[in-house]
């Protein structure tokens, strides 16, 4: 077993799909999505269906060795011993909840030094809620490079600026957990805004221990929107945070 295992721990709304699909891209690794998400139960097939040829049990089969034993189905399910050998690097994507709601999975991966752990982070914590509060608002989560956003900028909502503080503190607040969890581990921390630019990838290709590989993500990017347009209270939101330590988020308009 000489593959690389890995974790990718995200916030929502920032950038996993988009840098999961480019790992998924590389010829030699297999991949799962957020199959610890309680939230979704509905969806446990796109969490398990990039590797499914590569596993050994069925996907109802994995979920009840989850359900009984979250170790267990890491070990035995995600992270086994006989993957082809052309396989270098196998992981998983984990949301800040998720990750904090599975105590089990939180110190496996603690635990564990041949996990490595990948944190994508998103600096602008209003980006992240309205991003958010959109695709709840039109059921997309995920733009494929061949699917149309549903995302214009005539979709425009209120925000509690008191939901939106609990919103920013609670983001913060798991950030710098698993930064403190996890400071001892061998972590890539990566940046939202930086996803695009591709500067990053050798660094993602070391650190799982691939070889080299152009990547290629089938999902993209949300593009960035105005705020001043989706908000209908924007100046009151702007005004509410102007003296605190979230002033920056808006200062300028995306």
């Amino acid at each position: 077993m000489n593959y690389t295992k890995f974790v990718l721990i995200h916030a929502p709304r920032s950038g996993s799909n988009f840098l999961m699909s480019k790992i998924q891209s590389h010829p030699n690794t297999a991949t799962f999505s957020e199959i610890f998400n309680a939230n979704d139960k509905s969806n446990e097939y796109q969490n398990f269906c990039h590797a499914l040829a590569l596993m050994d049990v069925t996907i109802e089969r994995a979920i009840s060795i989850r359900e009984l034993n979250q170790s267990t189905f890491l070990n035995e399910v995600i992270f086994k011993e006989d993957y082809p050998d052309f396989i270098e690097a196998v992981g998983f994507k984990i949301t800040y909840e998720d990750l904090f709601n599975n105590k089990d999975v939180m110190n496996y991966i603690l635990e564990n030094d041949s996990v490595k752990v990948i944190h994508l982070i998103r600096e602008n914590l209003f980006d992240i809620y309205i991003s958010f509060r959109r695709a709840l608002l039109t059921k997309q989560w995920v733009i494929h490079r061949w699917t149309s956003p549903n995302l214009s900028d005539e979709l425009s909502f209120h925000v509690d600026v008191k939901q939106c503080e609990i919103f920013f503190t609670n983001l913060e607040q798991m950030r710098s957990h698993v930064q403190e969890l996890y400071k001892n581990k061998n972590t890539l921390e990566l940046e939202y805004c930086d996803l695009v630019e591709g500067i990053w990838e050798p660094d993602l290709q070391n650190h799982l221990r691939l070889s080299k590989a152009d990547l290629a993500a089938n999902v993209s990017k949300n593009q960035k929107i105005n705020h001043s347009l989706v908000i209908e209270n924007y100046q009151e939101v702007q005004n509410y945070f102007k003296n605190s330590q979230w002033s920056t988020f808006f200062s300028t308009s995306p």
